[in-house]
């Protein structure tokens, strides 16, 4: 049966393709199901170009798994389940279990803080921090867009060589002798800029979560780290616990 698109969208029909196979995989119709280009191409009644330009998008999301000689299957992404009142640590767990993950710096620069960056870490506008940009994958998917900004003395510590084999909190323990004693966080949902979608290999628009974190020192008048991150929202669930 070929399924009937919305003429009228301006999207492109590989968009429009996508966007149907996608939510057809996320509800579980499809999970496990083997496929073809040529079936696809059928299956929406557009030609085959059309199609593979469709999945190819898809297979970068790890939505469905391309295997060399056999064919294309729906693999539903598991998701990732967060603690709301911790530190985001998935990459080390994911590393602890011999799995891919990498935290990858793509930028690496000391700027003037303005506006919320200098509001969450407590100094005058145009104080100097250091600004991370960095980006999580795990099995070789982008997972979350990571802002950091530090705050001197302690940004004075780190370095990029240092950054590729530790993790940030880490790090300022290790060097600076620092004790965390709180965190605040905010959490938000939004589309993705395209900027955040293409780091995250996601669709324009698509639903991210925003959290916004700021980790303390030896009391809430010490914000050390100021935290901005944009996490696809189709990878991950978020719990909390509370004590009564």
């Amino acid at each position: 049966m070929v399924i009937k698109m919305d003429n009228e969208s301006s999207l492109p029909k590989y968009v429009l393709i996508r966007e149907s196979i996608r939510n057809e995989i996320l509800k579980g119709k499809d999970e496990g199901m083997h496929f073809t280009v040529m079936e696809i191409a059928a299956r929406f009644g557009v030609n085959r170009l059309t199609a593979r330009h469709a999945i190819e998008g898809l297979i970068q999301e790890g939505i469905i798994r391309s295997i060399k000689g056999v064919g294309l299957f729906a693999s539903p992404p598991q998701q990732i389940i967060e603690n709301i009142d911790e530190p985001s640590n998935y990459i080390y767990r994911y590393s602890k279990e011999g799995r891919n993950a990498t935290i990858k710096t793509r930028k690496m620069e000391w700027i003037r803080a303005v506006d919320e960056v200098s509001s969450n870490l407590m100094i005058r506008e145009d104080t100097k921090v250091l600004f991370l940009e960095r980006l999580r994958t795990a099995d070789d998917v982008p997972l979350t867009l990571d802002y950091k900004y530090i705050r001197l003395p302690w940004a004075s510590v780190i370095t990029e060589s240092k950054l590729q084999t530790g993790v940030l909190r880490k790090i300022l323990e290790a060097e600076t002798n620092v004790v965390w004693t709180g965190m605040s966080n905010q959490i938000e949902a939004i589309g993705a800029s395209p900027e955040i979608a293409s780091c995250l290999n996601i669709m324009e628009g698509s639903p991210v979560v925003l959290r916004k974190t700021v980790l303390f020192g030896k009391d809430k008048s010490e914000a050390i780290i100021f935290g901005i991150s944009f996490y696809r929202a189709d990878r991950f669930k978020w719990q909390s616990y509370i004590e009564f």
